[in-house]
């Protein structure tokens, strides 16, 4: 067993079911140096060996020429394999009339270092689990999904859209003639760590999306794929369905290499992107310069321009003309200022001049107040004295009269 068997490992069972014939067919193969699995598998139909045939044929045609095809792109290798098997099986037909009508559903998947590529017609199908939840990545080509949108619409009822005479007829599928339609994804889908992918014919769908779950989750072997495979095929076999149709499993379980690995191509990838963005920007930078120097010279030899080209890094302090007038606007200021201010003093010494002369007036004013009153005052004196001798001689006068009298 080589590295990346350990690393991925990988396991295919099929079930005969109710049927006569086994018409499912797979293979599963490693390539080159063993870092890439190819999957394939076709769910045959045509009645009698035809469907044998046709899947047969079918998937050893697709696996021969991807091995084959010189080329190292995986998409164009899909596409030109699932190419080949159909006109295989037009060869074939052309070859025995009685084969008219067979064909088969086939997945081509490839699993590698940066994901998974497929391409697949039919309804087989592509299904990957991760973190607990199952999830299909191929289209179905069967009529299932028109009759479920149906069934959405309230067109018919969902015991109706389950028993559809038509439900498993197929839209397209590998035949010898122009396929209808094809799935397939220009990306590789990204793998992770303890993902499980399995590729199945349509007799898995006996099984519920949650039962497979289950069955995944409950595994804990270290050959994880193998005990998937068996325990999967055991549980369709256990459900006893009337008319089961073959069932053909393919598992492989991506383990911690592979999810390392996609994480250093990532950041490979993403330190590639970062350095051409870098020498891209560096390379514009140099272009500008150039053209400006190249700008400059041509100005210099034409007379057109004498100013030397500047230094990118050295500058030479410039004086701010903004400066200059925020200088000349303060000084202009400033001398307004000590203009009010002698203007201010003009006008206050004559102003303490006019209150002297005030003070002066006053003080004048009340001497003279003072003298008059004082003259006031010395002739109210003398009328009271007037006054008082009048008083004393009317008295004297008036005791004479009295003297007389007696």
């Amino acid at each position: 067993m080589t590295k990346f068997q350990r690393d991925i490992n990988f396991q295919f069972r099929d079930l005969l079911g109710q049927r006569k014939n086994q018409e499912d067919f797979c293979s599963i193969s490693l390539l080159s140096d063993s870092s890439e699995v190819l999957l394939v598998l076709a769910d045959g139909m045509g009645g009698h060996a035809a469907g044998e045939i046709a899947s047969k044929t079918a998937v050893q045609t697709f696996e021969k020429t991807y091995k084959t095809y010189p080329t190292e792109a995986v998409n164009s290798k899909l596409n030109v394999a699932l190419g080949e098997a159909n006109n295989a099986l037009k060869v074939l037909i052309k070859e025995d009339p009685s084969l008219e009508g067979m064909g088969c559903t086939l997945i081509g998947a490839h699993v590698g270092p940066e994901g998974l590529n497929w391409i697949s017609v039919g309804d087989s199908l592509l299904l990957i689990y991760r973190n607990g939840k199952i999830t299909r990545l191929n289209a179905d080509h069967s009529m299932a999904p028109i009759i479920e949108e149906s069934y959405k619409q309230g067109k018919i009822s969902r015991e109706e859209a389950e028993r559809h005479p038509h439900r498993n007829a197929l839209q397209s599928a590998v035949m010898g003639n122009e396929i209808p339609l094809i799935d397939t994804k220009n990306i590789p889908y990204p793998l992770k760590n303890n993902d499980v992918i399995i590729v199945a014919s349509d007799g898995i769908l006996t099984l519920t999306d949650s039962e497979i779950i289950h069955v995944i989750k409950t595994t804990k072997t270290k050959n994880k794929a193998k005990s998937i495979c068996d325990k999967l095929i055991l549980a369709v076999e256990e459900k006893k369905k009337p008319k089961q149709d073959n069932t053909t499993i393919q598992v492989l379980q991506v383990n911690d290499s592979l999810g390392h690995h996609n994480n250093k191509v990532m950041n490979i990838v993403t330190k590639i992107l970062s350095l051409l963005i870098f020498f891209m920007v560096i390379g514009v930078g140099a272009y500008s310069y150039a053209h400006y120097l190249t700008s400059q010279s041509k100005n210099l030899v034409t007379g057109k321009n004498s100013i030397s080209p500047k230094p990118i890094l050295i500058k030479e302090p410039q004086q701010d003309p903004n400066q200059d007038n925020t200088e000349n606007i303060q000084n202009q200021v400033k001398k307004e200022t000590a203009t009010s201010k002698e203007a201010d003093k003009s006008k206050t010494i004559p102003m303490e001049q006019s209150k002297t002369r005030d003070k002066k007036n006053q003080t004048k004013i009340s001497k003279e107040d003072l003298k008059k009153e004082k003259i006031k005052n010395l002739s109210d004196s003398n009328d009271e004295k007037v006054e008082s001798t009048n008083s004393k001689n009317k008295e004297n006068q008036a005791l004479n009269i009295k003297k007389e009298d007696d």
